[in-house]
């Protein structure tokens, strides 16, 4: 164990935890003891298993144990409760073997952050965004009201003015359904605008995606981007409709802004049996290495004035905002771009096996 492990001056915000070999305790700095609730008194000397309660205590050592096998290092999340508030806290364990002089395991070395205000202001964001998707989409779902309504109408006359009882039949049918598939774009508006917390229900993401492409093509064809779905059918989802739908929207969004001149959007639904896999590709301008590894950062922006530039509307929050979303619905986000060659968002949900 490094020797400036010991001194008593790390102040800091960061808990760092180090054990020998046995994994047990050697080092426990005041932040630990401020995140865990347990005093550097009552773990030096400890198995570092013994910072869970006791039904976890098993689990947290075959980690332990791995981690030190293996080398690797790896990031964990915790959930605790504080006995003082009942609130939960998150927080963010990386563990990461400690070697000695020859190369030997020598224990395990930890740190850990504490992740809960920074998840609350990502579903303050998230909230605060079903708002804004709804201005981004006004365009789109305007177009697409007012031609499924001039469909009613027009049916509706020619059922009102014909004499063939048939016909008018067939017309009042065609007014009916338009009036119905207004009546879907009406109760999705409302779904993103709700303001109320909404639990995670499934959801089949292609037919989610088939709207969204129904909405948003032929504004997007007006800016010359193509949008161009490869759909496949797979097994639902433990997400929110509502939030899915603005996922896809901040994506289209990232996309339209690296193609001011016009492109193409390609969005592909597919996976195996236990996963959903959705890529989004633009044919965009591309991002440099630098500005992927921050893509999903809160506030992280190349456009505005946060970052130099002039452009007060751009926050930093549409990727920070897909990637919370995502990670709530327990899957995964990545991207992968190139400067000049586009970007690729890939999404991948564990397919829910709830009844």
């Amino acid at each position: 164990i490094p020797p400036s492990l010991y001194t008593p001056a790390l102040n800091t915000p960061v808990a760092l935890i180090a054990t020998d070999v046995t994994l047990t305790v050697l080092f426990w700095n005041h932040a630990a003891e401020s995140l865990l609730g347990v005093s550097a008194e009552q773990m030096m000397g400890e198995h570092f298993a013994h910072t869970l309660a006791a039904e976890h205590r098993d689990m947290f050592r075959e980690v332990l144990e791995e981690t030190l096998e293996t080398g690797r290092t790896e990031q964990y999340e915790m959930e605790i409760y504080s006995e003082e508030t009942d609130e939960p806290r998150f927080l963010l364990m990386t563990l990461s073997r400690l070697t000695g002089d020859t190369g030997e395991p020598a224990g395990i070395a930890a740190w850990i952050v504490n992740e809960t205000k920074a998840r609350n202001t990502s579903r303050k964001l998230a909230e605060a965004q079903r708002m804004s998707a709804l201005g981004t989409m006004a365009a789109g779902v305007a177009h697409h009201f007012n031609n499924i309504l001039g469909g009613v109408a027009t049916f509706a006359d020619f059922a009102v003015t014909s004499n063939d009882i048939g016909m008018m039949k067939r017309g009042l049918h065609m007014a009916a359904e338009g009036a119905t598939r207004a009546s879907k774009l009406t109760n999705q508006l409302l779904s993103i605008a709700s303001k109320d917390e909404v639990e995670a229900s499934k959801a089949d993401l292609t037919e989610i995606i088939l709207t969204f492409v129904h909405m948003m093509e032929e504004p997007l064809a007006r800016k010359g981007v193509a949008l161009e779905p490869s759909l496949s059918a797979v097994g639902p989802v433990a997400v929110d409709g509502a939030r899915f739908h603005q996922v896809m929207q901040n994506l289209l969004a990232n996309a339209e802004e690296a193609m001011p001149n016009g492109g193409r959007v390609t969005i592909e639904v597919g996976g195996k049996r236990d996963q959903v896999i959705i890529r989004f590709v633009d044919t965009g301008c591309g991002m440099p290495a630098e500005v992927q590894r921050q893509a999903f950062e809160p506030f992280y922006t190349t456009k505005g004035v946060h970052s130099g530039g002039l452009d007060s509307t751009h926050a930093g929050l549409g990727l920070s905002v897909v990637h919370g979303i995502v990670t709530d619905a327990g899957g995964t986000v990545a991207v992968n771009s190139e400067v000049g060659q586009g970007t690729t968002f890939v999404m991948r949900f564990p397919v829910s096996d709830e009844e």
